[in-house]
C-alpha cells in the first residue's frame, strides 16, 4: 500500500534465517537498540552476550542490503558510550544513528533518576551535530535523528545561528512547519492487543480498541481530555513551556514526561535543557543545568 515500514528490534534474535525473512518482507528500515558498547549494553539488557548478538544482527541486515541503524537511549549511566557508538556506526558502515532522550514511561520510568543532566544533554547534542556535519562536509551519506525531546529543534536552530546565520530564517520556517511534538495528532500507537494510545510512550493510557471500535472513530474523538489537549492548536501548556518564544518549533515538548512526574500532562516538560534566557522567559526564573528534582533551582543556589 506504499507505507514506509520500519522494524525496531533488540537485534538478538536476528540470525541468518531471520535476516533473510526480513529482507524478503521488504522492510524499509531496521533499527537495533544499543545501550552502550559491550558490557555496558549487557548490563542494561541483563543478559551476557546481548551486545554481541545485537551487533551480529545489525551486520547480517547490513550485508543483505537492508537499511539499518543504531538506536541509543541516553541516560547518565551510559552517556560515555556515545562516542563509542558513533565510532561503531562509522566503522561498520551503518546507515543511521538515532539518539533518543529518555521518556519517563514504561521501562524508561525505572531509570528516570538517571536521566541525562541538562548540561550533559547539550554536550551530547554538540557531539552528534559535529559528527553529522563532518559527514556532510565529506559528502558521505549518513542519517542522524534525535527523538523524544522537541527542544532539539530549537537547539539545532541555535547551532545554525552560530555557524550559518544566513540560513536561520529558512531553517526556522522548516522547523515551525514541522511543528514539534505530534503525539495524538500525526503520531499514533496501536499495541499488540489492538488498544490505541497517543503514542508509544502512552501505554498506560487507553483510547479504545480497534477490535471493538474503528480507528477512524477513535482517533478524532476529542471527548477524551488527553486527546482534546493534544489536538488543541496551539496546545495550552503551563510553566516555562507555555511562555517559551520557540513554542511554534517545539509544540510544548513531551507531554507524557510531564504527566509521569507531576500527574498533570499540561505542566512544563522537565527535560527541556534550554535555559530561561534562550527561551525568552523571565530572568528571575533562570534554570541551572542540573537533574530535575521536582522544582527549578534559583541561580543563586
Amino acid at each position: 500500500m506504499g507505507f514506509y515500514v520500519g522494524l525496531s528490534s533488540n537485534g538478538t534474535l536476528i540470525d541468518e534465517a531471520m535476516s533473510h525473512r526480513i529482507a524478503e518482507i521488504g522492510y524499509d528500515y531496521v533499527g537495533v537498540s544499543l545501550d552502550g558498547i559491550g558490557p555496558v549494553h549487557d548490563e542494561f539488557r541483563r543478559q551476557k552476550g546481548a551486545y554481541d548478538a545485537a551487533l551480529n544482527g545489525i551486520r547480517l541486515c547490513r550485508d543483505r542490503g537492508i537499511k539499518v541503524g543504531v538506536r541509543f537511549t541516553m541516560t547518565e549511566r551510559n552517556v560515555e558510550s556515545l562516542d563509542g557508538l558513533l565510532d561503531l556506526v562509522d566503522r561498520e558502515g551503518i546507515d543511521k544513528f538515532y539518539l533518543s532522550h529518555l521518556v519517563y514511561a514504561g521501562r524508561g520510568n525505572r531509570f528516570r533518576g538517571d536521566d541525562a543532566f541538562h548540561v550533559t544533554t547539550r554536550e551530547a547534542m554538540d557531539r552528534v551535530f559535529a559528527r553529522c556535519w563532518g559527514y556532510v562536509q565529506r559528502g558521505e551519506k549518513k542519517e542522524f535523528v534525535t527523538g523524544n525531546n522537541d527542544a532539539d529543534g530549537v537547539y539545532f536552530l541555535m547551532w545554525v545561528q552560530k555557524n550559518y546565520p544566513e540560513h536561520v530564517e529558512h531553517i526556522k520556517e522548516k522547523l515551525e512547519a514541522w511543528g514539534g511534538n505530534a503525539s495524538g495528532v500525526n503520531v499514533a500507537n496501536i499495541d499488540n492487543l489492538g488498544t490505541v494510545h497517543p503514542d508509544t510512550m502512552w501505554w498506560h493510557y487507553d483510547l479504545g480498541n480497534v477490535k471493538t471500535r474503528p480507528f477512524s472513530e477513535i482517533w478524532p474523538d476529542t471527548s477524551d481530555p488527553i486527546m482534546a489537549g493534544l489536538k488543541a492548536s496551539p496546545r495550552r501548556i503551563k510553566g516555562r513551556c507555555g511562555q517559551c518564544r520557540h513554542f511554534a518549533i517545539c509544540g510544548g515538548n513531551t507531554r507524557v514526561r510531564a504527566q509521569q512526574l507531576t500527574g498533570d500532562a499540561w505542566e512544563e516538560d522537565p527535560a527541556c535543557y534550554l535555559d530561561d534566557t534562550e527561551i525568552g522567559v523571565a530572568a528571575d526564573r533562570r534554570v541551572v543545568n542540573a537533574p530535575y528534582t521536582g522544582r527549578h533551582h534559583d541561580a543563586a543556589e
